[in-house]
């Protein structure tokens, strides 16, 4: 494991994206940045990006830690931090640093102080993660 750095708000941020999230035209549907139960029944507390250019980090099909992934989202962190999230909810961005994956970083959404997990179906937190595809741009591989 690495030593974590912060993220800077000038770092970019990359979200892998499925094929099947991607409409004919490039646009991204907000459910690239849901989180989903694993099968075992846990469920996922944080969305997975990658910090771009970290330590020489760039993203490619073979950097993907999503086999399928056909491109990638890129996001600013300080558009991230500053954008004004529906009420009741907050944001943050932590490094989470594996030795796989040194540029491995988590965005967590907090509702009413408490970590949004799983398939969370609430209207403000849908409308905070069209907020965040709005304010990102998609790269094809």
């Amino acid at each position: 494991m690495t030593t974590p750095h912060p993220i800077l708000d000038s770092e970019s941020l990359i979200r892998f994206v499925d094929p099947r999230l991607v409409g004919r035209k490039g646009q991204i549907s907000p459910f690239v940045l849901s989180l989903r139960e694993f099968p075992n029944g846990d469920q996922e507390d944080y969305v997975s990006l990658m910090r771009r250019d970290f330590k020489g980090y760039q993203p490619s099909r073979n950097a993907s830690p999503i086999k399928c992934a056909q491109g990638y989202t890129v996001m600013n962190a300080g558009e991230c931090r500053a954008l004004q999230c529906p009420d009741s909810y907050a944001l943050a961005l932590e490094p989470k640093p594996t030795k796989k994956y040194p540029a491995h970083a988590g965005m967590y959404v907090f509702h009413n102080g408490d970590v949004v997990k799983g398939e969370y179906l609430d209207r403000g937190y849908q409308e905070l993660l069209k907020m965040i595809v709005n304010i990102s741009s998609y790269h094809p591989f």
